[in-house]
């Protein structure tokens, strides 16, 4: 049986029997042929000088690619530095307490403000439980808190009683949110000694309550005026009468009549300042619900009772265009009676000239009302809001001594201000203010 071997040599095949092959005569034929073959390859696979030299250009341009490449990360890790180093010089100074905790509400980064607040060494903080610095009737708040956070209820804000090493105890508040650092997870709270704060909104507190009382008490005192005074003073009058009726140019000398005529006139006082007390007391307990107020048809309304008084003393009362307010309707009527009246009491020796106007600002009217009297001296501007402190003698200037501390308390109760500008011997102009405010507020 012949069996024939086949070599692929370059496209051709040699056909060499097994006997031939044991004779050697295809042996170096064969050897030739396979040199000739590697050659051949070779030739195939050696690149031109040109392609070496794209070849070359294109590895360098790769090269310097990746050169710029480098220098351009290393650029970025550069500003990642600084900027980290930034973050955590602010993060350190930052002038509130700053802690970092893991789940267990093991400390594992804190601020410098933070170690200042808990009078201790950071590196006595660090790896440290949170609970430590608690005050043990404040664990339960603090679980708490921390726990919300942790189930995504959002931000937390407690306060808590915090101990220091010397066993000073303090508030501080705890503003915490969840933070994620890759898998893991923890907690970063802001802390925040609000203890004066919190002695001060006592001290408002307790002032609060305090005024209110005092503001009962004057509302107390007010009833009682309004009734208990009253009734006697009305017998005192009705007595007086009595008297002038039947002695008077009949047993009663000169004298007499006039002594009764002082004591008429200070029952008369007496009540006027009786009813502006109880006024007084009653602006910020019993006024009426604020609601839409045209000044120009309240001031008309002012002006109507008081014609009387403007006729006597021959004044001149102009008013300028008026907006609308939203506010207490009585007591705004009674605040321009006020000032009216007292631009009229306060004249000089020329006729009295008065005129009100208004401005309108961004979030304010302001009113004035303007008066050529006697002025007075910018000293004493403040003192002529308190009860009763008078510039002038009653028997000159009859009154309570109540209209502008009436005035005053009004305005205030309406959000506003109030205070003067003047000049002795050139008249006065009193301004106020009154908010604006929508009618959707009331």
């Amino acid at each position: 049986m012949l069996l024939t071997i086949f070599f692929k040599t370059g496209g051709d095949y040699l056909n060499v029997s097994p006997m031939e092959k044991e004779q050697g005569s295809g042996d170096k034929w064969l050897r030739d042929r396979a040199r000739k073959n590697l050659e051949d390859k070779r030739l195939v696979q050696a690149l031109s000088d040109k392609e070496a030299s794209e070849l070359i250009e294109e590895l360098s341009i790769h090269q310097e690619e990746l050169k710029i490449q480098n220098e351009e990360l290393l650029r970025v890790q550069i500003e990642l530095e600084k900027s980290r180093a930034k973050y955590f010089q602010l993060y350190d100074l930052a002038p509130v307490g700053y802690i970092t905790m893991n789940l267990d509400l093991i400390i594992k980064e804190a601020n410098l403000a933070a170690s200042m607040l808990l009078e201790t060494n950071r590196n006595n903080m660090i790896n440290r439980g949170i609970s430590s610095f608690i005050l043990d009737r404040c664990q339960e708040t603090l679980y708490l808190h921390y726990l919300r956070v942790a189930k995504g209820e959002g931000k937390q804000k407690h306060v808590l009683i915090v101990r220091r090493k010397d066993g000073k105890k303090f508030l501080v508040q705890f503003e915490s949110n969840l933070i994620e650092d890759g898998p893991h997870k923890g907690f970063r709270s802001i802390l925040t000694d609000v203890t004066e704060l919190r002695r001060a909104q006592k001290a408002q507190k307790d002032f609060s309550k305090d005024l209110e009382r005092s503001n009962n008490e004057l509302e107390a005192f007010a009833y009682v005026a309004s009734h208990d005074l009253r009734e006697p003073l009305r017998m005192v009058r009705s007595y007086l009468d009595l008297l002038e009726r039947m002695y008077q140019g009949k047993v009663l000398d000169e004298q007499a009549d006039m002594y009764i005529n002082f004591a008429r006139d200070g029952a008369d006082r007496m009540q006027v300042m009786i009813d502006d007390i109880l006024t007084y007391a009653r602006i910020g307990t019993q006024g009426d619900p604020y609601q839409s107020i045209d000044m120009g048809k309240a001031i008309d309304k002012v002006l109507k009772a008081l014609d009387k008084e403007i006729t006597e003393s021959e004044a001149i009362v102009t008013v300028g265009p008026m907006p609308k307010v939203m506010a207490d309707p009585s007591q705004m009527m009674q605040l321009m009676q006020n000032l009216i009246v007292n631009a009229i009491k306060f004249h000089g020796p020329s006729q009295p000239k008065i005129h009100i106007s208004a401005s309108q600002g961004e979030k304010e009217y302001t009113f004035a009302v303007k008066d050529n009297g006697i002025g007075i001296d910018m000293e004493y501007r403040n003192m002529i809001f308190i009860m009763f402190q008078r510039l002038n003698t009653k028997e000159k200037y009859r009154g309570s001594g109540l209209g502008l501390a009436i005035a005053k308390k009004i305005v205030e109760r309406h959000d506003g201000r109030i205070w003067v500008e003047s000049e002795l011997g050139k008249g006065a102009t009193f301004y106020f203010t009154i908010p604006k405010r929508r009618e959707d507020e009331w």
